[in-house]
């Protein structure tokens, strides 16, 4: 059973945010069709959108507490891209979604697990943004097949 404090919650959230956006800006420096390109700027963009919401968020967030059972914190990794020089956007997509449903799983937990409304409400959010993603990742995957 593990505990983590409500700043420390927000911490984790913020660095998968970031290792997300750090993730998806590596993928710009291998060999991607441009269609793949431009889909991952915008997916960068969006993850430094949600690190620089949730820091907002933590410099203003007076809830005290834990949440229990906190699940596995998901990191993007760059083994997922071992062994691949070109990216085809198919390629690129599945890699994506995994990355993208590990995050939307966490922060479903977590706003499950809030102790607080204004928490339930911030990672409800986020939760909804990373469905999103998934959403036009799988958009993407449809039309690329």
């Amino acid at each position: 059973m593990s505990f983590e404090d409500i700043p420390a919650v927000i911490d984790h959230a913020i660095r998968l945010e970031e290792a997300t956006a750090a993730f998806y800006d590596h993928l710009l420096n291998l060999d991607l069709e441009p269609e793949a390109a431009t889909l991952v700027r915008s997916l960068v963009a969006q993850e430094k959108k949600h690190a620089k919401q949730l820091a907002e968020f933590k410099k203003t967030c007076t809830a005290a507490g834990f949440i229990q059972n906190l699940p596995a914190f998901p990191q993007p990794t760059l083994d997922l891209l071992a062994e691949r020089r070109r990216l085809s956007l198919g390629d690129l997509l599945q890699i994506a979604m995994q990355v993208e449903v590990a995050s939307r799983d966490f922060y479903q937990s977590v706003a499950q697990l809030a102790p607080n409304e204004p928490m339930r409400k911030l990672f409800g959010a986020l939760t909804r943004f990373e469905q999103s993603h998934i959403d036009l990742l799988t958009r993407h995957l449809a039309y690329s097949n």
